[in-house]
């Protein structure tokens, strides 16, 4: 049981950072894949996305991908300079928010 304990303890630090490493690669390649549908809208168009969703309408993309880390689409959608423009310029992963605090003090 020592010898298996032991083992463990060398091995599960090294999966869980693999494990995140990972989910960041995908984090990365979903944005890039974002972005690449955003600038082939606008050279087809001449405007950007009014929202991510019109990406998956016009057929850009098959549907709004996961960002890895908070397993939600809920990515931050960054507006052009000019409004007439469109609504989605570029778009970078959600901020990562902490979990609240539970007050136990009840």
């Amino acid at each position: 049981m020592t010898l298996i304990a032991l083992l463990l303890s060398l091995a599960a630090p090294r999966y869980f950072s693999a494990l995140d490493n990972g989910r960041s690669r995908v984090q990365q390649q979903n944005v890039a894949t974002l972005r690449d549908a955003i600038d082939k809208f606008n050279a087809d168009r001449g405007r950007y996305p009014d929202d991510l969703q019109e990406l998956v309408i016009k057929k850009y993309l098959r549907q709004i991908p996961l960002d890895p880390v908070t397993e939600k689409a809920d990515w931050m959608v960054i507006a052009p300079t000019d409004p007439s423009l469109g609504g989605v310029f570029d778009v970078q992963p959600a901020p990562k928010v902490a979990p609240a605090l539970v007050d136990e003090s009840n």
